[in-house]
């Protein structure tokens, strides 16, 4: 999953970042983290809304053949279908919010 903004006229993307796609399993997500961010721990939620986050995880960010590379375990398979956030920070930042919709 790269979640580095993007642009684009499809509706989906209106807002500039793609709608991820999260399919309702355990899951080990792949996070190709922007430029500008820097090897280390961040944390990773899906949240609907501004509620308590539904799945939270954390890992360590590091630096594989040029991309700066998060990877997190997510157990999503017990999660309603619908719209979300994925969320990602280091700790003690603010949340960089990302859309996705639950299949």
């Amino acid at each position: 999953m790269d979640l580095s903004p993007t642009r684009s006229r499809d509706p989906q993307t209106a807002s500039g970042r793609q709608v991820l796609s999260i399919p309702r399993k355990k899951l080990t997500l792949r996070i190709v983290l922007p430029a500008g961010n820097e090897e280390g721990h961040y944390e990773v939620q899906l949240a609907k809304g501004r509620t308590s986050p539904w799945v939270t995880a954390s890992g360590r960010a590091i630096m594989e053949a040029g991309q700066l590379l998060l990877k997190v375990k997510m157990d999503c398979s017990r999660l309603p279908a619908g719209k979300y956030s994925v969320g990602i920070r280091e700790p003690g930042w603010d949340w960089t919010e990302f859309p996705a919709e639950v299949q």
